[in-house]
């Protein structure tokens, strides 16, 4: 989940910050927001793109290379599982007491692969890769359940998935080949994006156009047409 943190006015004058590109210095603190109380996060970068620089046309690995060479941020991988770390968050956030602590494992040389800078990570299919992806099977409905949730903040929670959602779920994985990554950052980009608000007002009857008007529900998000008028934009 995203958190409030705080930026200096000496952060704009940092030999490391000025040693990358604006875009980058932005992604940068988007991070922090996105880190545990120890600067670590889950690394997905599809996901982050889309939640922190929605409107903008950039490549987010590229941006993410820049902060690796200046030591900004680490990538690495456990257990099949990317991670990144910013060394030096502790050092200047300050962390209210009744945060949750991290369970992500820290960068361990011992124990991780760490990326380096225009070398992209693999061997990361599996469970955010392969696995649901193609034909549908072995989907993980719960997993699928609370990438929703978490996402999609501005929709009505989800509860259950009845059979019917999962039909639904299981269609759009197998017709538009995703795996959780993607859905996630498809409907990241649907609770971020202006265009998409729409999606989530209430409009009464006497507001001129003659019909009462609800945000739209879990089968509309996982259906067919919502995903095609967001597909040029992933």
């Amino acid at each position: 989940m995203a958190r409030i943190r705080t930026i200096k006015p000496e952060f704009f004058t940092s030999e490391s910050v000025l040693s990358v590109s604006p875009l980058a210095r932005l992604f940068f603190i988007g991070l922090w927001c996105e880190s545990d109380r120890e600067g670590r996060l889950k690394w997905k970068p599809k996901t982050l793109k889309f939640r922190y620089l929605p409107a903008d046309a950039v490549d987010v690995e590229s941006l993410s290379d820049e902060l690796i060479k200046e030591g900004m941020i680490s990538i690495y991988s456990i257990d099949g599982e990317e991670y990144c770390e910013i060394p030096s968050f502790t050092s200047h956030q300050v962390i209210n007491n009744r945060e949750r602590v991290s369970e992500i494992p820290p960068n361990d040389i011992n124990a991780a692969t760490t990326r380096q800078p225009r070398v992209k990570a693999e061997g990361k299919e599996g469970k955010e890769g392969k696995e649901g992806k193609g034909t549908g099977d072995s989907l993980d409905y719960e997993k699928i359940k609370d990438i929703f949730n978490y996402t999609l903040t501005k929709a009505s929670q989800v509860v259950k998935l009845t059979d019917k959602r999962k039909r639904l779920v299981k269609k759009l994985f197998k017709d538009f080949e995703l795996d959780y990554e993607k859905f996630e950052a498809y409907l990241s980009y649907i609770n971020q994006h202006p265009d998409c608000q729409w999606m989530f007002e209430t409009r009464p009857k006497n507001d001129g156009s003659g019909q009462n008007w609800k945000p739209q529900t879990f089968e509309y998000f996982v259906g067919e047409k919502c995903f095609l008028n967001a597909k040029e934009n992933l």
